[in-house]
């Protein structure tokens, strides 16, 4: 995998964590399969879609549920920051 790629999937699999995590304290049980996540990276600016599709029926609150969980899952968070990238102390043993 490319270094994106595995950016990608830690976004990806973050974002499907925390939508098992919120159904899980909502009492809710999403059906198996029910989510598609799609990671796409913005090659015009420094960013991330993430789509979600409904692979089946859920009901309003359900997909809110979802959603919600999607933009608040951490690496997504800190993603949506800015994010800055310093070097550290280079250490010759």
């Amino acid at each position: 995998m490319r270094p994106h790629e595995l950016l990608e999937s830690a976004l990806a699999a973050c974002v499907c964590m925390s939508m098992d995590m919120a159904a899980e304290r909502a009492g809710v049980t999403l059906p198996e399969g029910s989510v598609d996540v799609m990671i796409e990276r913005l090659d015009q600016e420094t960013g991330f879609e993430v789509s979600l599709r409904f692979a089946a029926a859920l009901t309003e609150a359900q997909q809110e549920l979802v959603r919600n969980a999607a933009q608040s899952s951490p690496v997504a968070r800190t993603l949506g920051k800015p994010v800055k990238v310093r070097p550290g102390v280079i250490l010759v043993s």
